[in-house]
Parts: C-alpha cells; sequence; structure tokens
C-alpha cells in the first residue's frame, strides 16, 4: 500500500489535476452487497467477492475499520485478533457475521495501481466526491481570483489546499505599525477532500500568513467550516453541494479577512508585562492554550503586547503541522482565534496577570 504512505506536493492547479486524474484511473468502484464478501485473514484482512474481486485482496486499515463498523464487529476486537495471529477465527468470525447479519448494500472503492488493495468500503447510501471533480469545481469556481497555491497537497487519497487571493485595502485610518502587521496576513480559501473516508471533507475561510509562511485557520462563529456529510446521495454526486460552499466561502473572504486583521491590530495596543508564564496560565483558562505548548509560545512571544502572544501560538501551531502533527497545530490556531475574539474585560486579565510576579 505504497500510495497511502506517500505524501505529494504539486506546483499548481493543474499539476494538482494532473496528478488526480492519474489516481482516478487506477481506481475502480464495484457495487455489491455484505452477504457478498468472502473474508480471509494471513497478515491482514483480505476480501473477495464473485462480482469484481475474484482474488482476495487486502483491506486498507480505513476499509477494515469501516467494514468492521457496518458488520458490529468491535474494531478493538479485531486488533486483539490479529496480534494473537489467530487469522482462521478472525476470518470465520467476519464470514459468520456477514451472512448472519440482514444484507447491505456496499460501494468498493479498489486501487489497481501498484500494489493493489481495498482503499474504502462505504455504504451504499454515501455520496462521493473525488479529488479530480473537486479540483475540477475549484478551477472553475476560483481559478481566476486565486493569485497563489501555498498548498495542493495529496496524502494517499486525501487532498489539502490553500488557495489565496490578493491583499485587500487597507483602511487609512490604521497607523504605519499596524500596516506591517496586516501586510503579512493574506486572506485564502482552505479546502480538504477525502475519497477514502479517512478525513472529513469541506472548505473554510483561512487566513495565511506570508512573513513566516504559517497559516491560521479562523474559528469563528460567523464564518463557520462548511462539512460535507456523505450521508446525503443524491443525483450527481456530491459534486454540486461542494460548489456551493466553495461560492459561499468565497463569498465570506474578505469580510473574515477585515473583522480578523482588526481583531489582531487590537492586540498589538494591548501592553503585557515579562511574566510571560502567567499569561499564558491566564490566556489558557479562557482560549484552550495546552501547557505543553507554553515554553516553545513563550519563546516565539517577541513583543511586549498581545499581538506577541497571538504570533507566539500562531508560528508554533505553523511549526507542528509542518511536522505533520496537524491536531495540535490547528488547536493552537483556533486558540489564537479566540484570544483575538475575547472580551475587552478578558483580555484584561491577561495583561494584568503577564505583570504579576511568579507565584513560585
Amino acid at each position: 500500500m505504497e500510495i497511502l504512505n506517500k505524501t505529494k506536493t504539486v506546483d499548481s492547479l493543474d499539476d494538482a489535476i494532473d496528478r488526480a486524474k492519474w489516481m482516478r484511473d487506477r481506481c475502480t468502484d464495484i457495487e455489491t452487497s455484505t452477504k457478498k464478501l468472502e473474508f480471509q485473514c494471513n497478515g491482514g484482512i483480505y476480501v473477495s467477492c464473485k462480482k469484481g474481486i475474484k482474488e482476495p485482496m487486502k483491506l486498507s486499515d480505513t476499509a477494515a475499520s469501516q467494514v468492521c463498523h457496518m458488520l458490529t464487529v468491535p474494531n478493538q476486537w479485531v486488533r486483539v485478533k490479529q496480534q494473537m495471529e489467530d487469522p482462521e477465527d478472525l476470518a470465520a468470525s467476519l464470514n459468520r457475521h456477514s451472512r448472519k447479519l440482514p444484507s447491505k448494500g456496499i460501494l468498493v472503492r479498489k486501487w489497481d495501481g501498484k500494489d493493489p488493495f481495498i482503499r474504502a468500503v462505504f455504504p451504499d447510501n454515501y455520496a462521493i466526491l473525488d479529488c479530480w471533480e473537486a479540483l475540477k469545481a475549484i478551477r472553475s469556481k476560483m481559478g481566476k481570483k486565486i493569485k497563489e497555491w501555498p498548498i495542493l497537497t495529496f496524502s494517499g487519497f486525501k487532498l489539502r489546499v490553500l488557495g489565496l487571493i490578493g491583499q485587500p485595502k487597507i483602511k487609512e485610518s490604521y497607523g504605519t505599525e499596524d500596516h506591517k502587521i496586516i501586510r503579512g496576513i493574506l486572506p485564502g480559501i482552505h479546502i480538504f477532500v477525502s475519497e477514502d473516508g479517512s478525513y472529513p471533507m469541506g472548505c473554510e475561510v483561512g487566513l495565511y500568513r506570508a512573513l513566516c509562511s504559517n497559516t491560521m485557520v479562523l474559528a469563528d462563529d460567523r464564518f463557520r467550516p462548511f462539512r460535507l456529510k456523505r450521508r446525503e446521495k443524491e443525483e450527481g454526486g456530491l459534486i454540486d453541494r461542494f460548489k456551493g460552499a466553495l461560492d459561499e466561502t468565497n463569498e465570506s473572504l474578505i469580510p473574515a479577512w477585515k473583522k480578523t486583521v482588526g481583531r489582531i491590530v487590537d492586540l498589538a495596543h494591548i501592553e503585557t508585562g515579562q511574566n510571560k508564564r502567567e499569561a499564558l496560565k491566564s490566556a489558557a483558562k479562557v482560549t484552550g492554550i495546552p501547557r505543553l505548548a507554553f515554553d516553545p509560545v513563550s519563546m516565539a512571544w517577541d513583543t511586549d503586547d498581545l499581538f506577541g502572544l497571538w504570533n507566539g501560538l500562531t508560528r508554533y501551531g505553523s511549526a507542528l503541522t509542518t511536522e505533520g502533527n496537524f491536531h495540535r497545530g490547528v488547536q493552537l490556531q483556533k486558540s489564537a482565534g479566540a484570544l483575538a475574539r475575547l472580551s475587552p474585560a478578558l483580555q484584561k486579565e491577561i495583561q494584568v496577570a503577564s505583570n504579576r510576579k511568579d507565584k513560585d
């Protein structure tokens, strides 16, 4: 399953479309039912059926989890059986469940390229959206508006895209130092697609910090991300809802940018003292900053104001994301968004804490 372990980054939207088309040409979908599946277990879970999978094919971890869920077989039990190296009993149990339970229509998604395997097993009422269709929609809807594509990355059958528009007009009322902050923050759209169900699908307004090559996902009730549900199958699949999500997110870009940079500029005008640890403790209570992040965020907090804290959170969050720790990275970006949205009273509490003496 070499493709699942590969991360492929391309330089242009056209290159991404070509890559997605190459993947699509090496995939096959088969409609069948759970009762027609025949399981074998030997160094993994293999499945075959008379229609389309005559020779046993190995299930990916994602596909195996999906099958176990449909057959009401606990994943933990399957893992224990695999660790005990008891393949015959595991295969017998899976086959027994598939025969005993009411038949369920399924869509088996195969990878027919190098090292073939089953990449996903969906209920037949799932709507699907492949990367190739998604990228063509992105080019159609946003190709002319987006000026730069900093992220065009495939991880197995997952796609992540960040597209940026140009710098919007800055208010004349902002001062020189404010302009320096704002010029490094560009509005964009963050899009994520998963062909195998291992990741959510949707799009959201995003900001890109050009000065330090660092992305920040907005966490704002007004600009809530679109999440596309797969259990809404309709004629034409998921593509029409995906295009609608692109349109609505596109319309939110400039309003989101204006609102957010205004909040960030306000943070730069709230001075802080030298006790960053006490300030972080205070901020963590209302923004969810994890204690493990205190030291690296303190090191990146390089100005004596709350913008410095915001900057430290987004910089360290970006570093985590670059290292592949996406969950923790996004958590810090959301904490930064929460900091900018705090009421003046709560921001004042952090400011006061930064001037306290150490309690230790």
